[in-house]
């Protein structure tokens, strides 16, 4: 609701001067000059609000503390989690793998190495017909070199991806499954 009153003259809210108005009630005031010399108007605007809008810089605070504790929650668990020792290269290596390409070709062959903690590898064909051709023996890793029993190869880990670089350029790579 806006309201004009003349300046000096009666004003029923001058009454309230000095004084906060009532709860629900934000005011604004400005002075306009008529068009007449000598006539000057004070404008006042009352908007009326509800009660819930009453606090609202207060409940506006009170959410922006609850979103900044939340961010630095997840940003001190996200870094807890990310904060561990790095894995060796024994430990990111253990697990099953299956050959996905040779070379840069994929390969229609179902080849499975499996890792396992004693130093222990297996090495598994299935053949389409369903029945498995395995093989086990020993693994380590020495000077950034895999050994599979006599056999040598270079290695490289990136995410889910192993490639093994045999002496002879052939390149394979497997996929933790």
């Amino acid at each position: 609701m806006i309201r004009v009153f003349p300046v000096g003259g009666p004003n029923p809210l001058r009454r309230r001067a000095g004084r906060v108005p009532p709860k629900g009630v934000e005011t604004f005031t400005g002075t306009i000059r008529s068009s007449r010399p000598g006539d000057t108007f004070e404008l006042r605007e009352e908007l009326h609000v509800s009660r819930a809008q009453c606090n609202r810089p207060a409940r506006i605070a009170a959410y922006l503390g609850i979103a900044k504790a939340f961010r630095m929650a997840a940003l001190l668990a996200f870094f807890a989690a990310c904060g561990g020792d790095p894995l060796s290269p024994e430990e990111m290596i253990l697990g099953t793998w299956k050959l996905t390409r040779a070379g840069n070709e994929p390969v229609t062959v179902n080849y499975t190495l499996v890792f396992e903690e004693n130093g222990v590898y297996t090495f598994i064909n299935t053949i389409f017909d369903g029945s498995r051709i395995t093989s086990t023996g020993n693994w380590r890793i020495e000077q950034g070199a895999l050994f599979l029993d006599a056999l040598d190869f270079g290695y490289y880990i990136d995410n889910e991806e192993l490639t093994l670089y045999a002496t002879d350029g052939t390149v394979f790579v497997y996929t933790r499954q």
